[in-house]
C-alpha cells in the first residue's frame, strides 16, 4: 500500500482530544472557562508583553518571529547559566534546554509517563512507593499548587 494511503487512513481515525474540545468551548462568547488552563485576561501584563515584543523586534529583528532552536534561545540559556553561577551552581548554557512548557520537555525526553492518584492532600505516596518497587523511576513530576486533572486545590 502506498505511503499516502497509510497516512490518509491514520488521519481518518484521528480524534480530537478532550483538551481541544475544552478550548473550543472556552472561546465561546459569554463563557467563563474554568478548565483547560485558560486564564483571565486580567492576569496578563499586556504592557510588559508589548515592551518585550518591541525590544525583541528592535534587538533581534531577524529572529523575533522565526522558529527557535529546539534547545531554546542561546541568549536566554547563557543568561540562565550566569544566574545559576551567581547562585553558586556550576553549569554552562550548553548543559541546558529551555522549553515552551512541560509538555515539550516530556516529549523531548521521550518520557514514559505513569500516573499516581491524588487526593485533597496531594499525591497518594503509597501508590508511588508501589511503583518504585516494580518500575525504574527517573523523575517525579509534580504541580505543587493545583491538581488540574483531579480538580483538587
Amino acid at each position: 500500500m502506498a505511503t499516502e494511503g497509510l497516512l490518509s487512513q491514520r488521519m481518518a481515525r484521528l480524534k480530537s482530544s478532550a483538551i481541544r474540545e475544552l478550548l473550543k468551548h472556552s472561546k465561546m462568547d459569554h463563557v467563563i472557562s474554568l478548565a483547560g488552563g485558560i486564564h483571565s485576561d486580567a492576569l496578563f501584563d499586556f504592557e510588559g508583553l508589548n515592551q518585550a515584543t518591541q525590544r525583541a523586534i528592535t534587538e533581534q529583528p531577524k529572529n523575533a518571529f522565526q522558529y527557535g532552536l529546539t534547545e531554546g534561545s542561546d541568549t536566554l540559556r547563557v543568561r540562565i547559566a550566569e544566574l545559576c553561577a551567581l547562585r553558586g551552581m556550576k553549569t554552562h548554557a550548553d548543559d541546558m534546554v529551555v522549553t515552551a512548557g512541560s509538555q515539550q520537555a516530556l516529549e523531548l525526553a521521550e518520557a514514559r509517563v505513569m500516573s499516581v492518584a491524588s487526593d485533597k492532600d496531594g499525591m497518594v505516596v503509597d501508590e508511588l512507593e508501589t511503583l518504585l518497587h516494580t518500575q525504574r523511576i527517573k523523575a517525579v513530576y509534580l504541580v505543587p499548587n493545583f491538581g488540574n486533572q483531579s480538580g483538587w486545590y
